[in-house]
């Protein structure tokens, strides 16, 4: 099982990357298409994170703490999240009289989702169970988000999905190693297409999260409790 992080842009490069990865086999664009091949068993997967690791640290450290591109950042807080795609390929090597071979998978297994999630909280706020309580549940509705967003990518790239899988195991190659490659590559650029997709989304679910009045929310919860802490030294 492999795990991949890249960038994509939108199906139509999806499609000039698949017919780039069809060109470098040119034995194969000879060959005949493979049909009347055996079924093959696609299995699409949305990963779930664990509950998140929650990290209470002084506040100083917490304003050094790097980001990467999918965090949410509040006074006192900072949550993060690392978006996770992998693909694995049970081949079968189905060879031809004319010397080709034709690669009709057993299963095709491709997995998108988050993989670990991190909360930072400021010790003084870490401290208070009033506001801790306020920032956790508030984790919980960007979890919640960040799900749904999730199985709404997989629901709407599913056919697509599922059309390049078709066209792949219709590609003849030379041998059976050209052909592994062949089906790598191309379930690779697919796995990078939604990759980008579920990236744009899932920045719009945080944005959606973090709307002003979570701000305001934060700020009168407790009696104020975060206002006052935010002028403390540790």
């Amino acid at each position: 099982m492999r795990r991949f992080y890249w960038r994509g842009r939108n199906y139509r490069l999806l499609m000039l990357t698949l017919g780039t990865v069809l060109l470098l086999f040119h034995e194969a664009r000879a060959a005949a298409p493979c049909n009347d091949m055996p079924p093959s068993k696609l299995l699409i997967f949305d990963i779930k994170a664990a509950d998140p690791q929650i990290v209470v640290l002084p506040a100083k450290a917490l304003e050094r703490q790097p980001r990467n591109d999918l965090v949410s950042r509040h006074a006192l807080m900072q949550s993060e999240v690392r978006i996770v795609t992998w693909f694995e390929i049970t081949h079968r090597m189905i060879p031809r009289d004319d010397g080709s071979v034709c690669d009709a998978p057993i299963m095709v297994r491709v997995g998108f989702g988050l993989d670990r999630r991190t909360v930072l909280l400021a010790r003084r706020a870490a401290g208070n169970v009033c506001l801790r309580r306020v920032m956790l549940a508030h984790e919980r509705a960007h979890i919640q988000a960040l799900n749904e967003a999730v199985d709404d990518v997989i629901a709407q790239r599913t056919p697509d999905i599922t059309s390049g899988v078709t066209a792949l195991k219709q590609s003849a190659a030379s041998d059976s190693d050209a052909a592994k490659l062949q089906w790598q590559a191309g379930v690779r650029a697919i796995v990078l297409e939604v990759r980008q997709e579920l990236s744009d989304r899932l920045h719009k679910a945080v944005g959606d999260a973090d709307q002003p009045s979570a701000k305001a929310d934060f700020e009168t919860a407790c009696n104020g409790a975060l206002r006052r802490l935010e002028g403390q030294q540790s």
